[in-house]
């Protein structure tokens, strides 16, 4: 890339052929969840536990590259947290 092609995609950003050839995505989600009070004759590992909260999130991305005419390479890193 020569000095002025540089400065034009500074200045104007790529163009239109060059963003075709990759594309990015992200996603988060953040759940709450909550259990009222309840009176729980028995309890176990399978049980819900009365008064109690829990968080779980979630992060998303993937990135895609074409390759070349009919060639694509796509990543898709995830990451839960409970």
């Amino acid at each position: 890339m020569n000095g002025d092609a540089a400065k034009n995609f500074l200045t104007q950003g790529p163009s239109a052929l060059a963003t075709d050839n990759f594309d990015f995505h992200g996603q988060t989600t953040f759940v709450e969840q909550y259990v009222f009070p309840f009176r729980a004759p028995y309890s176990g590992p399978n049980s819900l536990q009365p008064n109690s909260g829990r968080e779980t999130w979630d992060v998303t991305f993937y990135a895609g590259f074409r390759l070349w005419e009919g060639a694509e390479l796509w990543i898709n890193p995830e990451i839960d947290l409970a």
